[in-house]
């Protein structure tokens, strides 16, 4: 089904495989595979069709790409050319000098699906750039109610931490980061700058070595290690 998905929306099948695939609303159990369904429904047009599939797919638990996956699918659907705007939302947050209407965009996203967590995700950032930290912690802290150890959200809301003088906490976020993505240098320098900060040079050494070895060409890191000496 998921391959099937891609082929028709490039090549719409013949009526006969269009009327099995209907068909196939009312035998199929694994909540994957409603959410399948769904996406080869949209990709035919069908969208009544569609979102009862996609939506009884959401109701179960799922791994966190699938039901990611579904709700961009019921957006598709309810939102008008909702993958451009979401796109040209995200292009304003990082580089107009206003981003209040990217933010409005982002809003009317979590209007139509408020589990959708990239749109609280970039919400937070526009906030963070209109200067409001409290905003943007409160959609941090929504989007990880959501999606707890989402490693993005959690290395911001550090940063968020960090900026209004309480190290400890952004050390407990990044920590928290660094369990589900081991492998980030950012993240790890992040680490070394909040050590430095609680006066845990020893350790904060060790986080800028880390970092290094996974980035070792990295300028800024060189300098954050030979700073700490």
């Amino acid at each position: 089904l998921r391959e099937l998905a891609d082929h028709v929306a490039e090549h719409e099948p013949p009526e006969p495989v269009i009327a099995a695939l209907l068909e196939l609303r009312s035998v199929l159990t694994a909540p994957e595979d409603h959410l399948d369904l769904g996406h080869c429904l949209r990709s035919l047009g069908l969208h009544d069709a569609a979102r009862e599939e996609l939506t009884t797919g959401l109701g179960d638990d799922l791994d966190p790409h699938y039901r990611d996956e579904g709700i961009r699918g019921l957006l598709s659907i309810e939102v008008r050319d909702f993958d451009r705007r979401f796109a040209r939302a995200v292009d304003e947050l990082a580089g107009a000098a206003d981003p209040t209407e990217a933010v409005a965009e982002m809003e009317s996203f979590l209007a139509v699906q408020p589990e959708f967590w990239p749109a609280l995700f970039f919400k937070a950032m526009g906030a963070k750039r209109l200067g409001d930290e409290e905003l943007a912690l409160d959609c941090l802290a929504d989007l990880l109610r959501m999606c707890p150890q989402q490693p993005d959200a959690l290395h911001e809301m550090a940063e968020l931490f960090a900026a209004r003088g309480n190290p400890k906490r952004a050390l407990e976020c990044i920590e928290d980061a660094l369990i589900v993505r081991s492998d980030d240098p950012r993240l790890f320098a992040s680490m070394a700058r909040y050590l430095e900060s609680l006066d845990r040079i020893v350790e904060a050494r060790q986080a800028a070595d880390d970092a290094l070895q996974l980035d070792p060409d990295d300028l800024e890191l060189q300098r954050l290690r030979a700073r700490l000496g």
